[in-house]
């Protein structure tokens, strides 16, 4: 198309919906990547006709930034938007307490952007519907995640989470996903990036051996920082759901949503096998995540005592070179807690 590239430009700004979604993704990877892969996911972005410096004097662009390009109109966007959405009668007359937000010209950007929300702590749970539609998560101004999650939540609006209730969002969003009163997967992956840990050995015997709880005390102390660092905002639709929470994950990348993310964060995926495998009561996989995380490849058992057990671990890269003494932990077989071993006599029967 003509109009892709104006004079003095040496990319383009009309671009369509699929490569404006694809320029979002690449942004978000680009900001949360190491020095050495930036340069190659610029190159995928001027593959695309985005050149940020040359034709928008930005540097070092942001999500937020190419976001703010889109509403200004220097950057412009064709193609596919939303179908209509059928939403309740009701929706411009309900009481205050349930009107969210309103869709804007069928964009699903507006619907995030122009919610109306309430810290958790201010809400009772007869203030939210009990009718189906989706909701969205933001932490609170002030607030923030452990490293390295705040620093993704922070390059994504501080939307941590959005989520769609196809029956209830009092039963879903209020008593599942914030209140924890039976299995949601916002609580037990937030519980998890704040530093909680199911009990040893909880999913033994159990049918279901991926939905780890945290015991009665952490679940409190979760829902006390729920309730003090997070706002939230939902809308009552029933129709195409399952299509519009896909579009919202797509746009926004929430740091704590996994299914439909594009941007999905890694550490969280590491976080919840390893809040798994201790409810599993599986000494060797715990064991296994926390040598990965240090960049180490090998393991093997190397003993049990007193309720401890001793796994040997190392670098494949350096099998058949004298390295010194073998690196060594510890995992107690009561708790999953995993200890380094200083002296090698400590496995050794005296």
């Amino acid at each position: 198309m003509k109009q892709n590239k104006i004079a003095n430009m040496k990319g383009k700004n009309v671009f369509s919906q699929s490569e404006y979604d694809e320029l979002e993704r690449l942004v978000i990877r680009r900001v949360n990547a190491p020095k050495s892969q930036q340069t190659r996911i610029r190159a995928q972005m001027r593959a695309l006709g985005f050149y940020g410096r040359d034709d928008f004097g930005i540097t070092d662009l942001r999500i937020e930034d190419l976001r703010s390009l889109r509403k200004s109109g220097r950057v412009v966007v064709i193609g596919r938007k939303l179908a209509p959405i059928s939403t309740p009668k009701s929706i411009n007359s309900v009481t205050q307490n349930e009107k969210a937000l309103q869709m804007a010209d069928n964009d699903v950007e507006s619907w995030v952007e122009s919610c109306r929300y309430s810290v958790v702590s201010s809400l009772r749970d007869i203030d939210v519907p009990d009718k189906p539609g989706l909701y969205c998560m933001k932490l609170l101004k002030g607030s923030g995640l452990p490293i390295p999650f705040d620093q993704y939540a922070q390059s994504r609006n501080n939307i941590i989470y959005i989520g769609l209730a196809s029956q209830s969002l009092r039963q879903r969003m209020w008593n599942q996903e914030l209140h924890h009163k039976s299995a949601a997967t916002f609580f037990r992956s937030l519980g998890a990036v704040l530093g909680y840990r199911p009990e040893f050995g909880s999913l033994i015997g159990m049918k279901n051996q991926n939905n780890y709880e945290f015991s009665e005390e952490d679940k409190q102390s979760i829902i006390e920082w729920i309730e003090q660092n997070i706002e939230v905002g939902w809308i009552c639709v029933s129709d195409n759901l399952n299509n519009l929470e896909t579009e919202l994950i797509h746009k926004f990348t929430p740091v704590i949503n996994i299914d439909k993310n594009p941007a999905k964060v890694s550490e969280l995926i590491q976080l919840r096998e390893e809040c798994r495998q201790i409810a599993r009561g599986n000494t060797l996989a715990i064991a296994t995540l926390h040598i990965q995380k240090h960049g180490f490849d090998c393991i093997e058992r190397a003993g049990e005592k007193n309720g401890q057990e001793y796994f040997h671990f190392w670098r494949k890269a350096t099998e058949g070179h004298k390295l010194g003494n073998p690196l060594i932990i510890k995992v107690s077989s009561k708790t999953g807690r995993i200890t380094p071993v200083q002296q090698l006599d400590e496995i050794c029967e005296r």
